[in-house]
């Protein structure tokens, strides 16, 4: 990371990103997302400063009216915005028209990581600023597309070969519906690029000493924040660096077990404590 000259292909990456994410932010139709509805309860609860989803009351989330009416899935409508929509939300106040007085079950469970930066965006535009109830939703996404683009760019950076295949991958058309909509799955899916660019780039090393080794422990415990189904890439740098790569038994066995402990804790323990209050792990 010490060289500071932009890659061409890192300048295609940032005008992609840009030039089509954030159109998308804006056509995209609020609740257009996958489980965006879900996921919006659960970023606003974390603007709130809870961490541990389903703990508040409707009285303590106080989730505004407004979200769940403008979701296009609400209006029974095809999804297309119209001069109508603007007209009766563009203004319209957080709680302009009330809070949900009843309980709000969301299956959005994941860690509270992969929605932490639209939790802020919500705090500072909803919560302190008191902006209209648009500007707060479309500041959420932004701030999800941001994040995707901070870290792809830099799984692109690092990364010794494949660079344009990662940016397809990244620019693909799912990839930044994803990235444009409030979801968890735009910054899921940048740690596991970001995670294989990290991989790939300490496999080049001669031997993996100390620092090496801190940083591999950070990459696994960045894509332990990740959804589940990322997990299985926690195999990837145990088989691209055998253990005769290390400088003794010892660092790579303290490897193992620091990944055991952080799986247990991040994984295994997050888990069991966001879903005591709901039916199903099987989150995808």
């Amino acid at each position: 990371m010490k060289n500071t000259r932009i890659s061409r292909v890192e300048v295609f990456l940032l005008l992609i990103l840009l030039l089509f994410g954030v159109p998308m932010i804006l056509l995209i139709p609020p609740g257009a997302g996958y489980d965006e509805e879900d996921h919006l309860v659960r970023v606003w609860e974390l603007s709130a400063f809870s961490i541990v989803p389903g703990q508040m009351s409707p009285q303590e989330l106080r989730y505004p009216t407004i979200f769940r009416d403008f979701a296009y899935r609400q209006q029974g409508s095809t999804g297309i915005i119209d001069a109508d929509f603007w007209q009766s939300y563009a203004r319209a106040a957080v709680y302009e028209r009330g809070f949900v007085r009843r309980e709000i079950d969301t299956k959005s469970v994941y860690s509270p990581a992969l929605l932490l930066p639209q939790a802020v965006m919500i705090n500072l535009f909803g919560r302190v600023a008191d902006l209209p109830a648009l500007p707060v939703f479309y500041a959420a996404r932004f701030a999800g597309l941001l994040s995707y683009l901070l870290l792809t760019w830099l799984a692109i950076r690092q990364i010794p070969f494949g660079k344009w295949i990662l940016l397809v991958l990244a620019a693909a058309p799912m990839a930044l519906f994803q990235a444009a909509t409030t979801t968890p799955d735009a910054i899921s899916n940048s740690i596991g690029f970001f995670f294989i660019a990290g991989c790939l780039r300490l496999a080049q090393a001669e031997k993996i000493k100390g620092r090496e080794t801190e940083n591999l422990i950070l990459l696994i415990f960045l894509l332990f924040l990740a959804k589940l189904n990322l997990l299985p890439l926690i195999f990837l740098p145990f088989l691209l660096i055998p253990p005769s790569r290390f400088p003794s038994r010892r660092l790579y066995i303290f490897l193992l077990a620091v990944t055991v402990v952080l799986f247990l804790v991040e994984v295994a323990g997050w888990n069991w404590i966001a879903s005591r209050n709901f039916d199903s792990l099987l989150l995808d």
